[in-house]
């Protein structure tokens, strides 16, 4: 009887704390009402983007309300009515998605436009360089589009709702969960993009702003959470406005993302993007150096992308190549014509060389078993002209490196 009885308890304990536990999922998302839920990210000057600049901004929406007007999204404008409007917005009307900036004259200032689904998580995500727009859907791309300038805005960055048109206070709130808000400093690849959309980021030199949007308890009591964390270390805390924080709506709910984006040692690697040292994953790598990019950290002496040491200590998750000297990997010559060789120091014991172009087709794999320093040729005579990457790979770490075959 008192076997019974123990089994018994134990299986309502169980039920017990496997309920508790459900109840108390950490909220991976925060939904919106639609009445008049929105979140202030205010104006910090490292959200501030000039023309000349370049940016990106990427999150995950849920909308459970796509129809019977305008869903603001994400909002930085200020129309005015004596003259043109600034800053940018991205919002859904009658079933279609839109990213708009008042700044572009033509098309109503509509950027792109896309159908989107209620109850779907969708990703998004939209950059801008010097002019240039580039923009996103579930890791397909929408095109581009050249409005040759963007002014930035006095308005707050604010989400959920946007600006009147005569800034006199808030309008079309929207209805939807909204994950995983980041914003940049620069304009992603979309490689980059595919690369990191399905998980969460660490820390990156050129997040300016990172929202996990977790940090509330999935269905709780959260009224003491009341701003959301800037995970990007810059300290952009945004301050929740009219949420209920209690419940299944207006509160923290369950997301779309989890998981670390970057688990595998060597997966990053500093490449030098418009005068600035940057750290990339390395399946972004080919976009950004088709785009102009270069290997390795930049110099203030000899250029782009020749600094002429390697960036990080063999074995460390940021690795890369140059053309180097002395007791570091060296591709030489480059731009190579016909041949082109490799030294790897005695000290890397055994090395995989592979040779791939910028589409990631592999050209050519090689093992060293037994490396006395002897330098490694490549014979180009049957290899097309253009731009072709090299990596080593070693238990000292692995690097990566350009080659120009001219």
């Amino acid at each position: 009887m008192m076997k019974k009885l123990t089994l018994a308890a134990f299986a309502a304990a169980t039920l017990l704390l496997s309920s508790l536990n459900s109840m108390a999922q950490t909220g991976g998302a925060l939904n919106f009402d639609g009445s008049n839920d929105y979140v202030s990210l205010g104006n910090p000057s490292s959200m501030q983007f000039a023309s000349t600049d370049e940016f990106s901004v990427e999150l995950w929406v849920n909308p459970s309300n796509t129809s019977g007007g305008w869903h603001s999204i994400i909002d930085k404008t200020l129309w005015g009515y004596s003259s043109t409007g600034t800053g940018l917005l991205l919002y859904i009307y009658n079933d279609v998605l839109y990213l708009v900036t008042p700044t572009w004259s033509t098309n109503n200032g509509i950027l792109f436009s896309t159908s989107i689904q209620a109850n779907t998580w969708t990703h998004i995500a939209f950059t801008y360089n010097s002019g240039t727009w580039n923009m996103y859907k579930n890791d397909t791309s929408l095109g581009s589009a050249v409005t040759g300038s963007y002014t930035n805005s006095s308005s707050p960055w604010t989400i959920g709702m946007r600006t009147n048109n005569d800034a006199s206070g808030m309008t079309d709130p929207t209805a939807m969960s909204i994950d995983e808000l980041r914003i940049w400093n620069r304009a992603l690849v979309a490689a980059e993009i595919a690369g990191s959309m399905n998980c969460e980021m660490g820390t990156d030199a050129s997040l300016v702003a990172y929202y996990k949007l977790n940090q509330g308890t999935t269905g709780a009591s959260n009224t003491s959470v009341n701003t959301v964390t800037d995970n990007s270390g810059n300290g952009n805390t945004g301050t929740l406005n009219n949420f209920a924080l209690t419940g299944t709506s207006s509160n923290w709910v369950a997301g779309k993302v989890s998981g670390s984006c970057y688990t595998a040692t060597g997966s990053k690697v500093s490449i030098c993007h418009k005068g600035k040292t940057i750290s990339i994953d390395t399946n972004a790598l080919k976009a950004h150096l088709g785009h102009g990019d270069d290997v390795d950290a930049c110099s203030t002496t000899k250029g782009k992308g020749k600094s002429g040491k390697r960036t990080s200590s063999p074995g460390g998750s940021e690795n890369s190549i140059a053309e180097i000297s002395g007791d570091e990997i060296k591709i030489y010559p480059n731009p190579a014509e016909s041949a082109f060789n490799i030294f790897i120091p005695v000290t890397y014991k055994q090395a995989e060389i592979q040779i791939s172009d910028m589409t990631g087709r592999i050209m050519e794999n090689r093992t060293i078993t037994e490396n006395d320093g002897t330098p490694v040729q490549f014979n180009l005579s049957n290899v097309p002209n253009g731009i072709y990457l090299v990596k080593v790979s070693s238990e000292n770490g692995n690097y990566i490196g350009k080659l120009i075959r001219k």
